[in-house]
Parts: structure tokens; sequence; C-alpha cells
């Protein structure tokens, strides 16, 4: 069974790197900065979700 799966992991991962290349290669662009900002404030705002489910006191968050 996992023979018949191995060309179906294969090809998904060849679509992860091929991804994670062309933002890799897009990142630096201007065009690009809603995005990155949007990730950056899910990134954060997941620390600050953990932080209130932890007990612990968030200040403030700043996304520049």
């Amino acid at each position: 069974r996992k023979a018949l799966l191995a060309p179906y992991h294969r090809k998904a991962l060849a679509i992860h790197l091929v991804v994670f290349a062309v933002v890799l290669a897009l990142w630096s662009l201007p065009i690009v900065n809603p995005v990155k900002l949007l990730v950056v404030l899910f990134h954060e705002m997941s620390h600050v979700a953990v932080a209130f489910l932890t007990g612990a006191t968030v200040f403030g968050v700043a996304i520049d």
C-alpha cells in the first residue's frame, strides 16, 4: 500500500518545493509587501493568542 502512495508523496513534495522557491524569489519585491505584512500579522496574532491562553499579558503588538 505504501508503494502505491509513494509517487503522490513525491509529487506533493515537488509542488511544495516549487511553491517555496517561488515565494522565496518573490519575497523581496515591493509588490509583495501587503502579503508579507499580513503573514507577519497572522504570525504575531498567534503569539498573542497563545499568550492569552497561558494567562500572560500582552502589552502591545507593533508591525513595521
